[in-house]
């Protein structure tokens, strides 16, 4: 919603100090006035985040400024907060201003609303939605489904083959499948070959041929024609329309650590198209709306406790932090595909 709407900025002051105040867009504004965020919430959260921006002249808040301010407020488990800080990184910079920050805040508080037929909804909707999309390839992938839903289900956290299940009956219903068969060749010859999704990230590839041939994902340099495929591209930029295949050359890789079983994966030994199946936003937060396939998502993309208010101002809804409190834990492999916390 709001990567897409160009609205006039307009000044969300809340008669509070100059430096409390924040500019956004219209639908920025509609949603903080829809969570209910107040003249003293703006101010302690503009004091908060100027107190540990490592910049004081022309505040950005940096990931290891996050990861001290969480150190101090314990607003997140440490194991989530690279997953946070990139989830309201809207630019995808390494880096949040004020208006990144402020807004990424309100919409993980525990006290804000999970109204999905609202801008509360959407918006939180669409953290939700990129925060599960680890590869930010825009849609999610099969096995970014099925981190979410173990997410909402915590008894299927640790059973592969109900993830698998499970994911698999959700993509069938939200997904759509472009495939598109890529042959792999070294300097001397061929190497691989398999069946992708053009909407998988150099990553993702760099996963399956680590699969394939029991390499290292780090060191592979791989080319399509003649152009670099970086592991944040996305495969579908970098071959025509329509193509049923695709050569990629892999001119280096780390053959001395061969071989190197990779770890074992959701989509692994799955014969169908389902593994290779995407869902984007707009068919996600259609089954959000219809409350189907997703229950639980209120809980999801929430801080343990409120950065917007002191305990003496005031207190998050016991509602919200019972369901923050029983949410389960990040899997350890999404904290691995992070670097670890």
């Amino acid at each position: 919603l709001f990567r897409s709407l160009k609205s006039q900025e307009v000044e969300v002051d809340c008669s509070v100090p100059r430096s409390a105040s924040v500019v956004m867009n219209e639908v920025h504004a509609k949603f903080c006035k829809e969570a209910k965020v107040d003249a003293p919430g703006i101010e302690i959260l503009r004091g908060r985040f100027e107190k540990y921006c490592s910049e004081a002249s022309s505040p950005k808040m940096y990931l290891a400024d996050f990861k001290r301010m969480n150190a101090h407020y314990r607003f997140c488990r440490s194991r989530e907060q690279e997953l946070f800080f990139c989830t309201m990184d809207r630019r995808g910079r390494g880096v949040l201003n004020w208006e990144d920050f402020f807004v990424g805040c309100v919409a993980a508080a525990p006290e804000t609303q999970h109204i999905l037929n609202s801008i509360t909804g959407e918006i939180r909707a669409r953290y939700i939605f990129d925060y599960f999309n680890i590869s930010k390839s825009g849609t999610l992938s099969f096995e970014e489904a099925s981190e979410l839903l173990a997410a909402l289900r915590p008894g299927i956290a640790s059973d592969l083959e109900a993830r698998r299940q499970q994911a698999s009956e959700l993509v069938f219903e939200l997904g759509d499948v472009s495939p598109v068969t890529l042959r792999v060749a070294g300097p001397d010859g061929p190497l691989c070959e398999f069946r992708a999704s053009t909407q998988w990230t150099g990553q993702r590839v760099r996963q399956e041929i680590a699969r394939q041939l029991q390499l290292p994902e780090d060191g592979q340099e791989l080319m399509i024609g003649n152009k670099l495929f970086a592991p944040e591209d996305l495969l579908a930029k970098l071959i025509p329309a329509n193509v049923l295949a695709a050569t990629v050359a892999m001119p280096r890789a780390r053959w001395e650590r061969y071989p190197q079983p990779a770890q074992p994966g959701v989509a692994d030994g799955m014969p169908g198209l389902e593994r290779l199946a995407h869902v984007t936003f707009e068919r996600f937060y259609r089954a959000l709306l219809k409350q189907e396939l997703l229950h639980g998502t209120s809980r999801l993309f929430r801080f343990q406790r409120s950065l917007l208010y002191s305990n003496r101002t005031k207190a998050a809804p016991v509602a919200a932090h019972k369901a923050e409190a029983s949410a389960p834990s990040l899997p350890s492999a999404r904290a691995a595909a992070w670097g670890g916390a």
